[in-house]
C-alpha cells in the first residue's frame, strides 16, 4: 500500500511497527520518523520543521504529544499560513501497531503487567493520531493497520463515528481473485525458471483451488506456501506443493512443519496476547468442535464456555484477529477466520506449547461440570 500510494505522489509519511527491533518495537521512532518523512514528501514543510528542531533542539528527548505538536502539527500550521504548503492529498501510513510494546518486552507478553504495559503503549499511541487527526492544521489521512485487540477497538468504540472509518479485510473484500493471480504468476515463474511442465500435479485448476480455499483469503497463507516451494531443499518443487497439499508421496524431502513456520509463529503470538494462552486454547479447540461441526450459536458456546461472567471477553477479546465474533450471537455461531488455524491448533509439531489434543480438552470441560455438579449436590 505505502509503495502504491508513493508511486502515486500521495504518500506523506509511513511507519510500522515490528517487534524484531528496538527501533520499530516501540513508540519512540514514531513522531520523529513520520516528521522527517513528512520534510521530504509535502512540499513547503521541511523549512517549517527544521525551525522548530532549531528553536527546541532537545525536543527529541520529549513525550510523544510535545513531539507531535513540536514536530508536525505547529510546523504545518506555520507553512500553511505562509501560502507554501502543497495542498495536494497525502495520506500517513502506521501499520502493525498491535506489534507496538516497550521496548524491553522483546519476546511474548508472558505476565500481566507486560500485557498491560503493552497495552499502554497502545493506548498512547492512539491517542496522539487522534489528535492530530482532529486538529485542523493536520491535513492528512491517516491509513492505521492492526488485528483487532482489545485495547485498539476499546479506542476506536468510544470515538465519534465522523472521525474514523473501521474496514475488515474480510471475505467480503473478495481478495480470492488477487490469491489466485498471485499464486498463477508465482507458481508459473517458478516452472519457467526450472523448467517445470505445467502438468496436473504443478499448476492444474484444483491445485489452485484447493491453495486459494486454504488461504481463506490470507496472504500471509500465500507467502508462506510460495517461499516453502521457491526455498525447496534435498527435493524437489513439485514434491514441496504435494506436502502443502497433503498429497505425500514416496521422496526424500521430509514431511517438516517447517514448511508454516512464519504463519506458526504468527498464531503464537496471536494466543500469547491472551491473558491465559493455555485455557484459551482449550476454549479454541472446544470453539471449533461446537461451532465449525456443530454449528451451535455463539451465546450457547459462551454459557458453555464461562464458568462466571466476562470470562468470554477476557480470554478471547485479544483473539479477534483470528476468531470472527457475530453481532447477533444468538442467531449466528462462531467461525476461525484462517481454515489453517485448526490445523495448526491440531498439530503438536507446530502448536508446540499450544497444543492440546481432543481428549485433553473434553476432560476439562468434564471435570469442571462434574465438580459444579458436585458442589451443587452438597
Amino acid at each position: 500500500m505505502s509503495e502504491r500510494c508513493a508511486g502515486k505522489g500521495l504518500l506523506g509519511a509511513s511507519f510500522f511497527f515490528s517487534y524484531r527491533a528496538p527501533e520499530t518495537r516501540g513508540k519512540k521512532y514514531l513522531v520523529p520518523t513520520l516528521a522527517y518523512q513528512l520534510a521530504q514528501n509535502v512540499g513547503g514543510l521541511g523549512p517549517s520543521i527544521l525551525s522548530a528542531i532549531e528553536r527546541d533542539p532537545c525536543i527529541f528527548d520529549k513525550n510523544m504529544q510535545s513531539q507531535m505538536d513540536v514536530l508536525i502539527l505547529q510546523p504545518l500550521k506555520e507553512a500553511a499560513d505562509e501560502g507554501v504548503l502543497d495542498p495536494s492529498p497525502k495520506v500517513v501510513i502506521i501499520d502493525g501497531l498491535d506489534e507496538c510494546s516497550p521496548v524491553d518486552i522483546s519476546g511474548s507478553c508472558s505476565t500481566a503487567r507486560d500485557r498491560l504495559a503493552r497495552e499502554e503503549e497502545q493506548r498512547k499511541v492512539l491517542e496522539v493520531i487522534a489528535t492530530a487527526a482532529k486538529h485542523p492544521s493536520f491535513p492528512f489521512r491517516i491509513l492505521l493497520g492492526s488485528r483487532p485487540e482489545r485495547v485498539i477497538r476499546t479506542f476506536f468504540a468510544e470515538l465519534p463515528t465522523q472521525v474514523f472509518w473501521s474496514i475488515t479485510l474480510d471475505e467480503s473484500y473478495k481478495p480470492d481473485a488477487d490469491i489466485e493471480l498471485l499464486l498463477r504468476c508465482r507458481l508459473s515463474t517458478i516452472s519457467q525458471t526450472f523448467g517445470i511442465e505445467c502438468d496436473g500435479s504443478w499448476l492444474s485448476e484444483d491445485v489452485i483451488r484447493t491453495l486459494v480455499r486454504n488461504a481463506s483469503g490470507q496472504f500471509i497463507y500465500i507467502a508462506t506456501v510460495l517461499r516453502f516451494i521457491e526455498e525447496a531443499q534435498g527435493c524437489t518443487h513439485q514434491d514441496r506443493l504435494q506436502l502443502i497439499l497433503g498429497r505425500r508421496r514416496k521422496t526424500g524431502c521430509k514431511d517438516t512443519p517447517q514448511a508454516f513456520d512464519q504463519l506458526d509463529h504468527l498464531y503464537a503470538r496471536v494466543l500469547e496476547s491472551s491473558p491465559d494462552p493455555a485455557l484459551s486454547v482449550v476454549w479454541l479447540r472446544a470453539i471449533h468442535f461446537l461451532s465449525s461441526t456443530k454449528k451451535v450459536p455463539a451465546s450457547f458456546v459462551d454459557r458453555f464456555l464461562e464458568s462466571q461472567s466476562g470470562d468470554v471477553e477476557r480470554l478471547l477479546g485479544n483473539l479477534h484477529s483470528i476468531l470472527s465474533v457475530p453481532q447477533d450471537k444468538d442467531k449466528f455461531h462462531y467461525r476461525f477466520y484462517h481454515l489453517s488455524f485448526p490445523e495448526f491448533l491440531g498439530h503438536p509439531e507446530r502448536a508446540k506449547e499450544f497444543y492440546v489434543d481432543d481428549q485433553a480438552w473434553v476432560n476439562h470441560f468434564i471435570l469442571r461440570y462434574l465438580t459444579f455438579y458436585q458442589r451443587e449436590l452438597l
